[in-house]
């Protein structure tokens, strides 16, 4: 944990340097000039630094947590898959594939489907969503939900209902962000989901429970 702490506080101090030195507006302070001090980070060129870093954009704001072990399942099957780039690419490739996270009280995964889906209704014109997946492990399939739903026994739509159910009960109260890998149709339509989508703010819920919480924050990237 202390070299996690140290990390974290390592990136933010440079996050925050980035923040401070990266021109936005005519007024913005110059960029450093190399081999320039202060006092933030004692004997290291800021230049040289600011130029390397490329965690996320300045104008966005960073949030590292940390994750005690046990880690919670859907970050193990992620590990045990080698990283998100994996993912993306055991299906398909990646370049059609969206890493689909919220920051905040984390819906369910059908309440993500709905979302996205109530979106392209709203938008009249629906997301070419080939598959909707926790990170490791399928969860929605467009091609098979027809399926699914005439299923004589009625089977695979009871079991997918019971996981619903399981995971609903869980959702309120989990924070650490579990990410969702979003297939779409082709890198086009994964580029427009991602300009949609990206840092707005998760529809909120029917349910009252939730009337008091901030509003959850959508990060969507490419995954390449």
């Amino acid at each position: 944990m202390s070299s996690a702490g140290a990390y974290r506080a390592h990136v933010s101090r440079v996050h925050r340097l980035s923040k401070a030195y990266t021109p936005n507006t005519s007024s913005s302070p110059l960029p450093p000039p190399p081999n320039y001090l202060v006092d933030d980070i004692s004997g290291e060129d800021v230049h040289a630094l600011l130029r390397d870093y490329a965690f996320i954009p300045p104008s966005q704001d960073m949030s590292l947590m940390f994750v005690k072990y046990p880690y919670p399942p859907p970050i193990q099957r992620l590990i045990d898959n080698g990283g998100y780039g994996r993912l993306g690419s055991q299906k398909g490739g990646s370049a059609n594939s969206v890493l689909f996270s919220v920051y905040g009280t984390q819906p369910t995964t059908e309440r993500v489907r709905k979302a996205i889906s109530l979106d392209g209704r709203e938008r009249s014109l629906p997301w070419a969503l080939v598959s909707l997946a926790r990170a490791g492990e399928e969860i929605f399939d467009s091609t098979r939900n027809a399926h699914e739903k005439h299923d004589k026994f009625g089977q695979a739509s009871k079991v997918r209902r019971v996981a619903d159910h399981r995971e609903s009960r869980l959702a309120d109260v989990r924070r650490t962000p579990s990410p969702w890998l979003v297939r779409l149709y082709d890198e086009l339509e994964a580029k427009r989901f991602v300009r949609a989508w990206n840092q707005r703010a998760f529809p909120i819920s029917f349910d009252s429970s939730a009337s008091d919480e901030p509003p959850s924050i959508v990060k969507a990237e490419l995954v390449w």
